[in-house]
């Protein structure tokens, strides 16, 4: 490899890390992280010119929704649509270089996902001890934390990413294992903070998936559980009320979602063609009284189909059928490496079929830098 090569390959690294790292402003989820985001995939995508471009259904699926979403904001001519128009561009943009990289770069791109979970993590705990707002909030009674993301369940679904990171790495002896179980010990702590047991249910997964094909691994299960009951003595110091509590818990993951996903089904029967516009889920509501009423759909298929049309809708079906064909198969290895990815990117497809993981433009794209890097073929 000649000098300019390797200089162009870390500078390839740093331009898809950097759209990760918007994450720690208010998570990436409000316009101007939108902008932010898609300013830097225009530059990543100057700078790298990748070449070829990818043949595969993740690439075809991401061009698709962007072509739809850009229909449908011109359609809808509105200026709100904006911000979630660019993040529909970005996002093919931005597979391709993923693809594009080497076999060296999976290293680099796993630590730079535990950075960023710890980074988060590490907010999140300090805002939920001080009770501080917007990196921790009081929903329903009950203080959560949820890190630069203000939303709980992202702040878990980081955390699960950084366990899956950090275990990969520990394996491939590119982290030594007192940091491999710190960083263990803080995602445990956070994740029972955040109070988001869908996720902690996944990072249960994750870790025996791990355990079991790399048996090296259980060394680091004591620091794991020592974060999750380190957690649990923070929430028994001051718990919330048992009134509180009990309403937490009937707060179910399926029966919560079902109120919005037969309005989303309302929307799409209404304006299947194009849509409502790029980020105009709410808009299905006018002129409508409905008490399951929300801003979106909690689901990714779902929420592209009541914004861009039934296309961008089945585009997105086809994305999530892709991510967890490779997730699947790349659990199947004894590749740490693979196992991180094939992780990352199973969960980050699973929680899109009933959160709005994807309105993270960070978090969405996590998961298809995990599916570009799903595609190497396991060695065994």
């Amino acid at each position: 490899m000649t000098i300019l090569q390797a200089i162009h390959n870390q500078q390839t690294k740093v331009l898809v890390s950097l759209p990760l790292a918007v994450a720690l402003w208010h998570g990436g989820f409000f316009a101007g992280a939108h902008y932010l985001f898609a300013a830097l995939a225009l530059v990543a995508l100057v700078v790298c010119r990748p070449r070829p471009l990818p043949r595969d259904l993740v690439w075809v699926a991401l061009v698709v929704i962007a072509v739809a979403n850009v229909l449908a904001a011109l359609e809808a001519g509105r200026r709100d649509t904006l911000p979630a128009t660019l993040t529909a561009c970005a996002m093919p943009a931005l597979y391709p270089i993923a693809v594009r990289l080497g076999a060296d770069a999976d290293l680099w791109l796993l630590k730079a996902v535990t950075a960023l979970a710890a980074a988060s993590a590490v907010a999140g705990i300090v805002a939920y001890a001080t009770h501080r707002g917007p990196d921790a909030e009081s929903i329903d009674g009950i203080w959560r934390a949820g890190g630069p993301f203000e939303y709980p369940p992202a702040l878990a679904l980081l955390c699960v990413c950084g366990i899956a990171a950090t275990m990969a790495l520990a394996a491939s002896a590119d982290l030594g294992w007192p940091s491999a179980a710190a960083l263990m010990l803080l995602f445990g702590g956070s994740l029972v903070l955040t109070f988001d047991r869908a996720s902690e249910v996944w990072a249960v997964v994750v870790v025996a998936v791990f355990t079991l094909r790399l048996r090296v691994l259980r060394r680091l299960l004591p620091a794991l559980a020592t974060g999750l009951v380190v957690g649990a003595v923070v929430v028994a110091v001051s718990p919330p009320s048992a009134t509180a509590l009990a309403d937490h818990l009937q707060h179910g993951l399926i029966s919560s979602r079902t109120g919005v996903w037969s309005d989303a089904w309302r929307g799409v029967r209404t304006r299947p063609g194009l849509g409502y516009g790029p980020g105009g889920f709410v808009r299905i509501y006018r002129h409508v009284d409905d008490p399951t009423e929300t801003g979106l759909a909690h689901n990714l298929p779902l929420e592209q189909a009541v914004e861009a049309g039934v296309v961008a809708g089945v585009a997105a079906a086809v994305l999530l059928v892709v991510m967890f064909a490779r997730s699947a198969r790349c659990l199947m290895t004894r590749d740490p490496v693979l196992l991180g990815w094939g992780a990352i990117a199973g969960v980050t497809a699973l929680t899109s079929l009933y959160d709005f993981t994807w309105s993270f433009p960070p978090l969405a794209l996590l998961g298809l830098i995990a599916a570009a890097r799903c595609r190497q073929r396991p060695s065994q």
